[in-house]
């Protein structure tokens, strides 16, 4: 381009004193040997470099330039080996590697520390995860084929058992656990309503007092120690899962199938005497169940074959909320 000068050779850059003359270029014609008569030309005057153009102010703004770049100066060999010498989308892709490196070894160090590097576990099926939700009947005639063929392939997660016979529904549970484990499933749950009383569902074990009874006491101690037995009775068995005790507030036109199972009508002795159960059944080893829905007790027929409506007030419904509160306290 006119007007510019092409850049400096390497040799451009160093004034020599003694140097041998340069061979001529390619492109440059011989020069012709000097005569003694030959007029000596004045030295050239030193010209101003031409300014930039668009395209070159903008990659100079850019910073898309090195050190000697800068300067106007071409690096001499090897001198691009220094990182400050090249441009800066050199420098900056440099960076980029760098980072994404690093990030990258972090992440494998918390994989292989968490323990994620040697694990072969496959995710669970959908079918799988849709059978933990699912409880099914025991029965009193005890665990048949079909059943346990559903508890092996995971179809079912939890039971809840009607036998009475406390050693054959030990050895029911048995199986039914080994056909889960053989399935590579988790444990099943298995539940019984062995709340005292009225419903007790194997007779041969304790409660031995019924809540009506615990909750006319008043004493937490019993209270607890009744449940304390039940669930070691229970534990034994194989029974993870007490759906006991009853908590609802007695009221006067409470249904029969609720009354009778409760701790009474007091709120503060149903919660006292109530958790105190709860708390034995743990102790010995099987999860209690706190039921029913708060306000039940107002219930005036049988839930299980009708349906109710139940209107309250504010404050009957606090005395309702009570015993959820000592229970989540206790």
């Amino acid at each position: 381009m006119e007007g510019r000068r092409p850049p400096p050779d390497d040799d451009d850059l160093f004034e020599w004193t003694d140097a041998p003359a340069r061979p001529p270029r390619p492109h440059e014609p011989e020069p012709e040997p000097e005569s003694e008569s030959a007029p000596v030309a004045a030295p050239p005057t030193a010209e101003r470099p031409a300014s930039p153009d668009t395209a070159e102010r903008q990659r100079l703004a850019r910073g898309d330039t090195g050190e000697f770049e800068r300067s106007g100066r071409r690096p001499p060999p090897g001198r691009r080996a220094r990182r400050r010498d090249l441009p800066a989308r050199v420098r900056r892709r440099q960076d980029f590697m760098v980072g994404g490196a690093v990030i990258a070894v972090i992440v494998l160090i918390v994989v292989l520390i968490s323990g994620g590097g040697g694990s072969s576990a496959q995710p669970i099926a959908l079918k799988r995860l849709v059978g933990q939700t699912i409880v099914a009947k025991l029965s009193s005639k005890g665990a048949d084929q079909a059943l346990v063929a559903r508890v092996r392939k995971g179809q079912v997660g939890g039971l809840i058992a009607f036998e009475s016979d406390a050693q054959k529904l030990k050895a029911d549970i048995q199986q039914l656990q080994a056909a889960a484990s053989a399935g590579d499933n988790p444990p099943l749950l298995v539940m019984v309503d062995q709340e005292g009383g009225d419903v007790k569902r194997i007779k041969s074990g304790p409660p031995d007092t019924s809540p009506a009874d615990l909750g006319k006491s008043g004493d937490e101690g019993q209270s607890k120690d009744q449940g304390q037995q039940t669930g070691s009775f229970l534990a034994g068995l194989g029974v993870n899962v007490d759906l006991a005790p009853v908590l609802d507030v007695a009221q006067p036109n409470t249904a029969a199938s609720i009354k009778s199972r409760t701790f009474g009508s007091d709120p503060d002795t149903v919660a006292a005497v109530g958790v105190a159960f709860a708390q034995g059944l743990q102790d010995g080893g099987t999860a209690a169940t706190a039921k029913h829905f708060p306000g039940l007790g107002r219930a005036t027929v049988n839930t299980d074959d009708n349906a109710v409506t139940i209107a309250a007030t504010g404050e009957q419904l606090v005395n309702s909320a009570t015993v959820m509160a000592r229970l989540s306290a206790g």
